[in-house]
């Protein structure tokens, strides 16, 4: 796992467009405002939609990503590669196996949560989401959250991200291949684990 710069790769052409922001207005009211599938007992209405999307943005992260997995580096195609979410779109697991049902359906609406992997990390992966403290709250029921709510309610989550994090400061490579973990050096870092450590962690769910 490398650190990456998402900067260097902004929001795709269709992020913008009436069709994008329509299928994001109605996946927001299915889940913020009638409860999503646990209270409408129904599939979202929309998902063909967000299949349609993730597959527009698979060439963009595979260039983002010089057409590797951001976890695994492993090299990827639109066979062995997917478009996927860093934070799951329903049902994050944290470290005690609880489900949270409702989080992270706002991620869909945050460019910088969709990642590219590889099929098989994203199988290792599933819905694991830990978090170092509680979960950030669901977004008001005004609408696609903003930026700027999106970034002030991100949760600590105890998964590296190579867009967010040095995976250097948490990973050590070992022989053939091999990943172990480090101890961040930075007290604020270490404080912002709350005593978990981020590289077992993620060498164990991925």
């Amino acid at each position: 796992m490398l650190r990456l710069d998402r900067t260097k790769t902004p929001r795709p052409l269709f992020w913008e467009t009436n069709a994008f922001r329509k299928f994001l207005d109605e996946w927001v009211y299915f889940h913020g405002v009638e409860g999503g599938m646990r209270r409408t007992q129904r599939r979202a209405p929309n998902r063909k939609q967000l299949e349609y999307h993730r597959d527009l943005a698979f060439s963009f992260l595979l260039e983002a990503n010089h057409g590797k997995c951001v976890y695994s580096e492993q090299r990827v195609d639109r066979k062995s590669g997917v478009v996927t979410f860093h934070r799951p779109e329903a049902d994050a697991i944290d470290l005690r196996s609880k489900v949270s049902p409702d989080h992270y359906w706002w991620g869909v609406c945050d460019w910088s949560n969709w990642v590219l992997a590889s099929r098989s990390i994203q199988l290792a992966k599933g819905t694991s989401f830990p978090v170092a403290t509680q979960r950030s709250p669901a977004p008001p029921e005004t609408g696609i959250p903003s930026d700027a709510w999106l970034e002030l309610n991100r949760d600590r989550g105890l998964l590296l991200d190579p867009y967010r994090d040095d995976p250097a400061w948490y990973l050590t490579y070992l022989d053939k291949g091999r990943v172990g973990s480090r101890e961040h050096p930075g007290l604020e870092a270490q404080a912002e684990a709350e005593g978990h450590d981020r590289g077992a962690i993620t060498i164990k769910i991925l």
